[in-house]
């Protein structure tokens, strides 16, 4: 049985294979306004927090738990390990609705056609 030290210094961050990947991206797309309304507010707090991504908290402090060292990787660990007693592995799966929401929106944006147009010719 690990310690609270160890538990803590471990990783909570499973990432997720491809399989997971899409029924987490499938599971976001399915979100109510309200869900919608929450992630939003998690957005907001990911960007007072000066964060430059447009992530959620949840998916930030993901990515620092894996890829920071110190106390920046370890307090991003412990959000994790609190994170994952509500939802087990809560930080990739949000990445994953993250990464759901981007690309939605950038399909959405090429397929409006309000970027990317040809110039038009001012004819008089």
């Amino acid at each position: 049985m690990l310690t609270n030290e160890e538990c803590i210094m471990s990783n909570p961050v499973t990432p997720l294979n491809p399989e997971q990947t899409a029924a987490a991206e499938k599971n976001s797309s399915r979100h109510n306004y309200i869900q919608r309304v929450l992630q939003a507010v998690d957005m907001l707090g990911d960007a007072l927090a000066d964060q430059p991504n447009d992530m959620t908290i949840s998916t930030s402090e993901g990515i620092a738990a894996l890829k920071d060292k110190g106390f920046t990787g370890f307090q991003a660990r412990v959000v994790c390990h609190v994170l994952g007693w509500i939802q087990h592995n809560h930080d990739a799966r949000a990445a994953a609705g993250d990464y759901w929401r981007a690309e939605s929106a950038i399909h959405e944006i090429n397929e409006s056609g309000i970027i990317h147009a040809e110039p038009q010719t001012k004819t008089d």
